[in-house]
C-alpha cells in the first residue's frame, strides 16, 4: 500500500491538517486532569504547552488567503497578511509589472494563498486588477 507523501498536495492535505490539530488539541484536554495544581513545572503542564504550541505551528502552515486592503484617495493597494495583519508588500493603482508575491510571510512565517484574496475597503476593485 502506498503512503501519501509529505508534500502532496491533495484535497485531502487540509482535511488531515484539520484532524491532526483536533487530535492534538483532544490530547491537551486529556492531558489536564493529570495536572498538579501544587507543581505548575510538572510533566503534564510541559506536555500541554507543547501541544499548544505544536497547534500553533500547524495553524500557520495552513495557507490562509492574503488581505487586500483599498482605500478611497490612496494612490496605493496593500497586500496584508492574515495572521499578523502587517503588510506585505504594495503597489500603485493601475501598476502593471509583477507583484512580490512570498509563500510565506517574512515577518511571521504564515503561509500564504495569493489565489484567493479578501478585498477589504471602500473602493471597489476587481479581482483581476488585485492580483496583476
Amino acid at each position: 500500500m502506498k503512503t501519501p507523501s509529505v508534500h502532496s498536495k491533495k484535497p485531502q492535505e487540509a482535511l488531515e491538517l484539520k484532524a491532526i490539530i483536533a487530535s492534538l488539541l483532544d490530547q491537551a484536554r486529556d492531558k489536564v486532569s493529570f495536572v498538579d495544581r501544587d507543581a505548575p513545572d510538572d510533566i503534564f503542564t510541559l506536555d500541554i504547552r507543547m501541544l499548544h504550541e505544536a497547534v500553533h505551528r500547524l495553524h500557520k502552515m495552513q495557507a490562509k488567503p492574503i488581505i487586500v486592503s483599498t482605500a478611497k484617495g490612496r494612490e496605493y493597494i496593500d497586500y496584508i497578511c492574515p495572521h499578523c495583519h502587517d503588510t506585505i508588500t504594495q503597489r500603485r493603482k493601475g501598476q502593471k509589472e509583477g507583484l512580490y508575491r512570498p509563500k510565506y510571510h517574512d515577518s511571521c512565517g504564515q503561509r500564504l494563498n495569493w489565489e484567493k484574496m479578501v478585498i477589504c475597503g471602500k473602493l471597489k476593485i476587481k479581482k483581476s486588477e488585485a492580483s496583476k
